[in-house]
């Protein structure tokens, strides 16, 4: 759903529309007062806004079709000030004066979306989508909306159907690139997430298209979106994904690095999981003495994992250091009992 500022920021052009025709017709200062309502909105100060609003409300002398306009307005300052109550109430006034306005039904199903209240958000968000059905922005948050409901084939027609409209948008393509990636349908999602990094350079897009790539078996092309920015410039994330493309790739070198970063960079490392992951790398690469001081790290930072105990225990049995095998074993054995019947004859465990 898009943010309450930005609702309020698109309804500005169409409620001078309203405004202006209104003062066309009659030389009443409410189109006037609302202009100046706009005017404030327009310049990022919602709640400046409030007490013009409350006193047309209060005034009690607006034409018919301008209650709307004032309701809808008051229902999104509420809200944007996190007074949702409030909000709903005049959006539902809105939608009520405003039955024929596609936008007013989608502000009351946004709000009553974000308020838990999904039977009623759905039929409104269903009835602004059946007054303007060839508005894609309406239906892509209809699709979220049944998305969020677990209705994902009806989602997914809603999602098409925007498709259709607008098929190169931006938030046509973010929705698809979301909705594919939150089915694991990384194939669907890897060319609308190339075409949003090609339009924009973001970040989070640069890392959801590195990690759909490594999913597609393509861990070169994955590692290569984020290699310029190793590793500093990544976030956890984005150095686990680097690490799986090494794995894959049998390249241990940059795993290998890590442990000799500065002291800051090993400390801000909180994820056990990407020190394990740097760990194995090492393990399969033949840097067994690397690979265990990252596996000490991880176990530091989450000592109850027996798959770690697991790992650092053959790492001693391959460094030649029996005695302290033979006691990880036992706290091995300690946190997964069913790890004895698993033991080979050589008496190593798989990483």
């Amino acid at each position: 759903m898009r943010s309450n500022y930005h609702r309020l920021m698109v309804l500005i052009c169409f409620a001078a529309t309203v405004a202006l025709a209104a003062a066309s017709e009659a030389p009443d200062p409410g189109a006037h007062r609302l202009a100046r309502v706009d005017s404030l909105i327009e310049s990022g100060r919602p709640e400046a806004a409030l007490p013009l609003l409350v006193e047309m409300v209060e005034r009690n002398d607006l034409p018919d079709e301008l209650n709307w306009p004032v309701y809808q307005r008051l229902g999104l300052v509420f809200e944007a000030m996190g007074r949702d109550e409030q909000a709903l109430d005049f959006l539902e006034k809105a939608a009520i004066w405003g039955p024929h306005v596609a936008v007013n039904h989608r502000n009351l199903g946004s709000l009553l979306m974000k308020m838990g209240r999904t039977g009623r958000a759905m039929s409104e968000i269903r009835e602004a989508a059946e007054l303007e059905p060839d508005d894609f922005e309406i239906r892509l948050e209809y699709s979220q909306a049944l998305e969020a409901m677990g209705q994902i084939g009806r989602a997914r027609r809603e999602l098409e159907a925007a498709a259709e409209i607008r098929p190169d948008a931006l938030q046509v393509r973010r929705a698809q690139a979301r909705f594919y990636m939150n089915r694991q349908d990384y194939r669907s999602a890897e060319p609308h997430l190339a075409f949003l990094l090609d339009a924009d350079p973001d970040p989070e897009i640069r890392k959801q298209l590195s990690l759909a790539r490594l999913r597609l078996d393509r861990p070169e092309a994955a590692r290569l979106l984020l290699l310029p920015d190793w590793p500093d410039g990544l976030d956890q994330q984005e150095i686990r994904i680097v690490l799986e493309a090494d794995l894959a790739l049998g390249d241990g070198e940059r795993a290998a690095s890590l442990i000799s970063l500065s002291p800051d960079f090993t400390t801000s490392v909180d994820d056990p999981d990407l020190w394990a992951l740097a760990s194995l790398v090492c393990l399969q690469t033949d840097r067994n003495a690397v690979a265990l001081q990252m596996i000490d790290l991880a176990i530091a930072l989450s000592p109850g994992i027996a798959g770690y105990h697991n790992n650092r225990y053959v790492l001693l049995k391959r460094l030649g250091r029996d005695r302290e095998a033979s006691r990880e074993w036992d706290l091995l054995l300690d946190l997964d009992p069913s790890r004895a019947e698993a033991r080979d004859r050589t008496g190593e465990q798989s990483p």
